[in-house]
Order: C-alpha cells, then structure tokens, then sequence
C-alpha cells in the first residue's frame, strides 16, 4: 500500500496543502472491549466512489456508522478521526448530526432498518422530507419523480401500499428512493445488493453510478469483489479491521500485492469454474 493511501492529508497542513472531501485518520474502534476497527485511514474525493471490501466482522459497517455519528452505545472510538472538508466530525458532533440523513446519507442491507412495516410507505416518505424542511407543495411530485427514478411505473401504488406489499427488490428502491430524495453529497452503501438477484443488483448499481455522475462522492461496503469493482474507483481490502491492501480498482484487481486480496480474486475464478 503506497504511503498516500495509508495517510490521507491531516487537517492541520498549510493552507495550500488540498484537502480530501472525506478523509478517515488512523481511526481505531472498539464495539463492546473488542477492537473492530484498528488504525483505519482513508481519503475519499469530491465524486469518488470507494468499494470497501471485506468478509462479515470485517469492521465495514462499523465505519460507515461512525462516519454518520451512529455507532451502537457500546462503541468507543479509542483513536483517529474523521474529516469532512477538513473539519474533524468526531470532536463536531453538533455538525455530524446536521450533516446525517441530508447531505450524508445511506442505504441500507436491509430496507427494514429504514421502514416501518406498519405504516404506508408515503407516511413515512413524506415524514422524510417534512423532517428535512421540504415545502409541503414539493412532496408530491418529488416522491413520484424519485421512485421513477428507480423504476417505478407506478408509483401511486407504491405510495398506498404498506411495507410487507412489496417485495424485497421493491422494498430496497423504495428506501434508495427516499434517501436519493435530498441529493445527499455523500451516499454510504451498506452491503445494499446482498440480498437482491444478479439483476436486481446490477440495476442498483447503475443507479448509484448515476447518482455519481450527479457529483455525489460514495463509500459501498461489500463482500462481493466483483460488485465492488464494478462500481468502485479504488478499492480498499479490510481484513480482520485492518486495511490490508488498497489502490484504484483495475491495479488490485489485475495485480494483488497481498495474499489476502489474491484469495478473494481466486475466489471469483473458482466460482467462474
């Protein structure tokens, strides 16, 4: 791993020195005394997307967590911190929370972390977007412009029904819809496709690559190589809460350097086979 990957820019450089849109420095966490994350650092730029790649206890999602300030009560940041434009988020978290669910948002493995299964879907949209000071006049048209954005012909339908209605792919648009809503600048992707089949998935993924072109900056947390590379700039390897290997996608991908990220691409092969 090259020396800028494994230290992004601190906040305190001159003036002139250029500053990543998001930067994570040496970011170590435990989650109930067991180290998750373990000097963790990473630099994201303005319309960056960055697959994070790992197995399950990886520490993936528990980074995506303390970038958005919601680390389980059991959680303790014990180094590091993360940097937004420079600013430090983790001594900030008045700015944390305002930034949360607009400007950063994230999507989800399972859409039942973001919808009530006993309310309507468009009670619960339109509580989204009252939350976020949208005009009441704007609702409408915009949650209909947003779940055709992700492939609804009827949205109408989608806004009646309940939760438990749709299916599961439905369920995972309907939550990219919401958080899509507000053009957030940062969009976290928390193993989204997991669940969803080989086309559904590589829909999904389209849709954030469009999101992308719009300017936004992604972070897409995976087990899944293959779907990392396809929407992912760079890669990062965790392992065990440790960045074993990172670069732009095509040199890990066609030239591993660790043994770890060598297994993982063998892997695909073996499948493939």
């Amino acid at each position: 791993m090259s020396e800028n990957e494994k230290t992004p820019q601190r906040a305190d450089a001159s003036p002139a020195a250029h500053l990543p849109f998001l930067a994570v420095e040496h970011l170590s966490i435990d989650v109930a005394g067991k180290r998750v994350l373990d000097d963790v650092s990473l630099a994201l730029e303005t319309g960056e997307a960055l697959a994070i790649i790992g197995a399950s206890g990886s520490g993936k999602s528990t980074l995506l967590s303390a970038i958005l300030g919601l680390l389980p009560h059991e959680g303790r940041v014990v180094d590091g911190d993360i940097l937004y434009h420079g600013t430090p988020l983790l001594r900030n978290t008045a700015l944390q929370k305002k930034l949360a669910g607009r400007d950063f948002a994230m999507v989800f493995q399972n859409p039942g972390n973001y919808l009530n299964p006993a309310l309507r879907v468009r009670r619960q949209y339109e509580d989204f977007l009252r939350t976020h000071g949208v005009p009441e006049k704007e609702r409408q048209p915009l949650m209909e412009d947003r779940l055709r954005a992700v492939g609804f012909s009827e949205p109408l339908r989608v806004l009646s029904a309940y939760p438990f209605q749709l299916s599961g792919g439905e369920r995972q648009r309907t939550a990219t819809a919401i958080t899509l809503s507000l053009s957030p600048k940062l969009l976290l992707l928390d193993e989204p496709t997991s669940a969803l089949d080989p086309i559904a998935s590589l829909e999904f993924l389209d849709r954030m690559k469009a999101h992308r072109s719009r300017g936004a900056s992604l972070i897409f947390v995976t087990h899944n190589i293959r779907a990392g590379a396809y929407l992912g700039d760079r890669l990062l390897i965790l392992q065990g809460g440790r960045v074993v290997e990172a670069g732009p996608t095509q040199e890990v991908m066609k030239a591993p350097q660790e043994s770890y990220t060598k297994e993982l691409l063998a892997a695909i092969l073996e499948v493939k086979s």
